[in-house]
């Protein structure tokens, strides 16, 4: 019933869009016609983030809701092996704004695992949030999908703007082909490339008091509202012009 009302609908449209490449050409396949990306894009915080620091200490923060649906076994293994031997005071994995999901206690697996690695801050407001981790976090961890549906998080767009290097961990979605994309962070399947990442970032904290974000600023514009409005209006515009 559904592929037949998303068939109808869609042949009845000037185009349709979606917003990623994968619901794109399925939604292509069955209706026979062209569709566009467009992104949800990104926008900057309202305030000046100011100069962005690297904390006290080496702190991964995740921020967000957590999903059943998300992988974070790997990274807290991963995390486990490369903070063995280093006190928590010099490392620290940092969750802010943890929200409850019924039949999942995030919580606790991440406590039990972690111990005193682990702080737990609550739910801030986006632009103090954004402040916050510009200043204090040293990277971002963000677990993708254990299946690859086609879904974007578009919470990755908060992590963006921080400018900070974001792990992907598991990877294999939408989110993980973005960060590799805009070469913003690193995006790994397993917990021993983990924890080398981890060790390597470390020693360059350790070493230079930063952790180096090379992010490739011309294809991040890309993925702005502003540019995916205009992106946007253009392809109304082309189609009106046809009829």
């Amino acid at each position: 019933a559904i592929l037949f009302w998303w068939h109808r609908w869609i042949r009845q449209s000037l185009f349709f869009s979606t917003t990623g490449e994968k619901w794109k050409k399925y939604l292509s396949r069955i209706s026979g016609e062209n569709g566009i990306v467009v992104r949800n894009g990104f926008e900057q915080p309202s305030e000046s983030l100011g100069t962005r620091g690297h904390g006290k200490r080496f702190t991964i923060v995740h921020f967000g809701r957590m999903y059943p649906r998300q992988d974070i076994s790997i990274f807290i293994q991963g995390f486990k092996d490369f903070a063995a031997g280093i006190p928590p005071s010099e490392v620290t994995f940092e969750v802010i704004g943890l929200k409850k999901v019924a039949g999942f206690d995030f919580h606790d697996q991440i406590t039990k695992a972690l111990g005193s690695y682990v702080r737990f801050q609550p739910y801030m407001p986006k632009d103090e949030l954004i402040r916050y981790c510009a200043k204090e976090a040293t990277l971002l961890f963000f677990p993708d999908f254990r299946e690859d549906n086609g879904s974007f998080a578009v919470k990755v767009y908060d992590y963006l703007v921080i400018g900070k290097n974001i792990l992907v961990a598991p990877g294999g979605g939408e989110v993980s082909r973005l960060v590799t994309e805009l070469n913003a962070g690193a995006v790994l399947n397993d917990a021993g490339s983990v924890a080398a990442y981890l060790r390597k970032c470390y020693q360059e904290y350790r070493t230079t008091g930063s952790v180096n974000f090379s992010v490739n600023n011309r294809r991040l514009e890309k993925y702005s509202r502003k540019t995916q409005v205009a992106f946007m209006a253009e392809k109304i515009k082309e189609a009106l012009s046809k009829r």
